[in-house]
């Protein structure tokens, strides 16, 4: 758990309004932690205010395999199709520090 505080921590993890608060980086630790139960909600979150890239986009950089589709819902909200993957930890991680390089694999 250590190691992905510390990546979750980073300075360089930032946003619009620059680097990402207290709230934003307990998300993507409870992401990065139980990604099935958090992607829904976490998926969109800006992990680079140079670049933009959320980390939807990190995962599809660094796994093009990943579904460019996610959960589909009718009008009513129920799921008509939901994710057809769900990331992993370590997929996450790896999301995480492409964001960090600027959109270089490292």
């Amino acid at each position: 758990m250590m190691a992905k505080r510390r990546l979750t921590e980073d300075p360089g993890l930032t946003n619009l309004f620059g680097p990402l608060d207290a709230t934003l980086r307990r998300r993507l630790r409870q992401v990065l932690h139980d990604p099935k139960r958090y992607w829904d909600r976490d998926h969109g979150l800006i992990l680079n205010g140079t670049t933009f890239v959320t980390l939807w986009q990190a995962i599809l950089a660094v796994d093009p395999t990943f579904p460019r589709e996610g959960k589909t819902t009718d009008q009513a909200g129920r799921v008509v199709r939901d994710w057809a993957r769900y990331p992993d930890s370590v997929l996450i991680g790896r999301a995480i520090r492409f964001a960090l390089g600027g959109g270089k694999v490292r």
